[in-house]
């Protein structure tokens, strides 16, 4: 059974949320995968991406 968890609107919070959620997954010994909109890897150097990829959580961004 898969899930997909969409975070939006506005103010902050989303991505801390999104990566909780992904790291908690993933710390239950289940796949996640990460799908950002409008923030590009070369341009933002986020550190979110550093502790997905340590957790083998696979990213797309777009």
């Amino acid at each position: 059974m898969g899930r997909i968890l969409i975070f939006t609107g506005e103010g902050k919070g989303k991505t801390p949320a999104a990566v909780g959620q992904a790291v908690r997954v993933a710390g239950h010994g289940m796949n996640a995968g990460w799908i950002s909109f409008l923030k590009c890897r070369e341009r933002f150097n986020a550190g979110e991406y550093s502790v997905l990829e340590d957790l083998d959580i696979e990213i797309n961004t777009t």
